[in-house]
């Protein structure tokens, strides 16, 4: 994870300073598919976006890897 920074985003069609934070996902493909690894960078963004949600959904897709992985 990087560090939160402002930068200038468009929104609605204007530009506007948002704080923004770059996340970058590295893993094994001997042990997890790049559509897995993106299933779980889009887990951990929609959790750092929204914080105060109670839990992290788990799209079915992603379920039989966790499965398998032994954690």
């Amino acid at each position: 994870m990087g560090a939160v920074e402002d930068r200038v985003v468009p929104e609605d069609g204007r530009p506007v300073v948002k704080p923004m934070m770059t996340l970058c996902v590295t893993l094994d493909h001997r042990f997890m598919d790049g559509f897995h690894g993106g299933a779980m960078a889009r887990i951990c963004r929609e959790y750092l976006e929204n914080p105060e949600q109670e839990a992290v959904v788990v799209p079915q897709e992603f379920a039989p890897v966790a499965a398998t992985s032994g954690r």
